[in-house]
């Protein structure tokens, strides 16, 4: 299972089809053991211009006035390889359109509840296997940077300034620890200390209150060891690392 909370974007110009996906989802949901949250978007050219890299899954209504669904996705493909598109539509053929973008899937009009579970299972089961393949915006004083979770060693909070360390660089940014812990999202990280928050993938080893990530060492504060560690033991034991 995925243990983390699912972003969703929800994107049709109806107000009655987005209340309506909204219900079919808070069923599904109520059935298994995730979360999600959502935010709807009644254009695609609303959708475009706030638009931050931090979904999981966007629902989007091909048969929009202005700029239509699969226009909309061509553009967030040049952002995005790998953000889950389902399409929306009331006809079979315009979502069949959709693989030529990527679309891992498609919903029809009016929304059938055991048609629509069975395709959010087949989603989460999606996100579980790519989640590391995740991107995230990083704002920075020059120009915005995306970067995928699975590239970020740990983060660094120094007062409001934040830094990514990535396998290849550091990125500067600003904001709390608590703003970084809600972008990234992901059961593969874990706070180690007030100030930093650590991708497990990179724990190379443990030395007291030393933490080792490939040629970085990190502390580790005495309160937060044993919940790090419980963290870890789990995500490693979930990957067969270990037992």
């Amino acid at each position: 299972m995925l243990k983390k909370k699912i972003r969703i974007a929800i994107v049709d110009d109806e107000e009655e089809c987005r209340n309506d996906l909204v219900k079919a989802l808070k069923k599904c949901f109520d059935k298994i053991p995730e979360s999600f949250e959502y935010q709807e978007f009644a254009s695609g050219e609303e959708f475009l211009n706030k638009y931050t890299n931090t979904f999981d899954v966007i629902f989007l209504d091909i048969e929009m006035s202005e700029i239509n669904g699969m226009n909309v996705a061509h553009k967030i493909r040049k952002r995005n390889d790998f953000v889950i598109i389902v399409f929306v539509t009331r006809l079979i053929s315009y979502a069949i359109e959709g693989y030529s973008v990527g679309a891992f899937d498609y919903v029809l009009k009016p929304f059938d509840e055991i048609e629509f579970n069975i395709k959010m299972q087949k989603i989460l089961k999606k996100l579980e296997k790519s989640e590391l393949e995740r991107s995230i915006l990083i704002k920075t004083n020059y120009k915005d940077k995306i970067v995928k979770l699975k590239d970020i060693k740990y983060v660094e909070v120094i007062g409001h300034n934040i830094l990514f360390h990535t396998k290849d660089e550091t990125i500067s940014s600003w904001g709390t620890l608590n703003d970084v812990i809600a972008q990234i999202n992901s059961e593969s990280f874990a706070s180690c200390n007030r100030c930093y928050y650590v991708n497990f993938n990179y724990v190379t080893g443990i030395e007291g209150l030393n933490l080792y990530l490939d040629n970085d060492i990190i502390q580790i504060s005495r309160y937060k060891k044993n919940e790090f560690l419980n963290s870890l033991a789990k995500y490693l034991g979930k990957k067969g690392i270990v037992e």
